[in-house]
């Protein structure tokens, strides 16, 4: 019975003691991580950013570090000196022995305002991590985020999408020449809601997909005068995949595109196109073109089309943007609204 009670002190006390180290463990990357999160702070203000917290906390014991800040505004943002970030409520959490992944929401949405309008979001959440390559050597950052009922506004016309999802990778260094990344990113969004609806084609996009990388460093300073730099130097943004389904209309491509001496669009893309035929309907039927002149049209199309695995037609063209324009081919399609940075 002595034993037994000795062997059971025994046990008590050392799960107690490793219970302490546990808890010794946590306050001490409890208090790291807040002084990593005052030092970013502190980094903004050098920076020339007005970044303000109305209340910051860490809680999460015993098995998360979860840091929880309210009131965030953010002025003088990073080459949009009169931008302003509002966030009422950000939460970030991770476990206490993988500090290099976190996870993080923005519960009450958000805002963006700036010269060029207004972005509002009601939810987003996501999360982060580092990379590892070869030989567990450092291959950068990896951040998955998904926005819920986003709008973006500029004076009376507004866009809007149902949801939305990024990831973005960065490189382990920052680029150096223009030929290297500045950073990776996949755009996918759903139900986008068009100022003006195009006809035929619709006011709302199905869904939309952008997998492209920046390549060339942007350099600090305004807006315009960095991505006046980033384009002197060479700097592009490739386009590895574009899927776009709106309406009857599918469109995959891929290009590369940067900016013209004018500080507008100026791309090349090769693009495969199918559900043309449904437009040319949808057009005579809206009285936009006579019954003659699509049937010239469609002929041209088919002669040009080629069919796909399933056996649908597909239309394989080059597809630029230049002069203000959108050209299909040598045709032009309509102009491209103008960049105001």
């Amino acid at each position: 019975m002595f034993r037994f009670r000795s062997k059971l002190a025994l046990g008590v006390a050392t799960v107690a003691v490793l219970a302490a180290f546990y808890s010794a463990g946590w306050l001490f990357f409890a208090h790291r991580t807040r002084v990593v999160v005052d030092a970013y702070i502190a980094r903004q203000h050098d920076r020339g950013m007005n970044l303000s917290v109305a209340s910051q906390s860490i809680d999460g014991f015993p098995f998360w570090i979860a840091v929880r800040l309210t009131g965030i505004v953010a002025d003088g943002l990073p080459h949009v000196p009169d931008g302003r970030v509002t966030v009422p409520t950000a939460t970030a959490w991770a476990r206490p022995w993988h500090l290099d992944s976190w996870r993080f929401s923005l519960a009450r949405g958000g805002t963006i305002d700036g010269p060029q309008g207004h972005i509002g979001f009601d939810l987003l959440g996501g999360h982060a991590s580092a990379v590892l390559g070869p030989g567990a050597t450092p291959g950068g950052d990896l951040a998955d985020l998904h926005v819920d009922n986003i709008v973006l506004s500029q004076g009376d016309r507004v866009l809007k999408a149902a949801r939305a999802g990024v990831t973005l990778r960065l490189p382990p260094e920052a680029p150096k020449a223009h030929e290297e990344p500045l950073f990776s990113a996949t755009l996918e969004a759903h139900k986008v809601t068009l100022p003006t609806a195009v006809d035929p084609l619709g006011p709302e996009i199905d869904h939309l997909m952008l997998d492209g990388t920046w390549r060339g460093p942007l350099p600090p300073g305004k807006l315009a005068a960095a991505l006046a730099a980033w384009r002197d130097d060479g700097g592009t943004i490739e386009l590895q995949g574009i899927d776009l389904g709106w309406g009857p209309l599918t469109v995959n491509a891929d290009g590369t595109l940067a900016l013209d001496k004018d500080m507008q669009p100026l791309g090349a893309f090769s693009a495969r196109i199918m559900g043309y035929d449904a437009i040319l309907d949808a057009l005579i039927a809206s009285g936009r073109i006579h019954q003659n002149e699509a049937s010239l049209a469609r002929m041209g199309l088919s002669m040009m089309a080629q069919h796909g695995a399933d056996g649908t037609p597909q239309l394989k063209t080059p597809v630029t943007v230049q002069d203000g324009a959108l050209f299909m081919g040598p045709a032009r399609l309509m102009k491209v609204p103008k960049a105001v940075w």
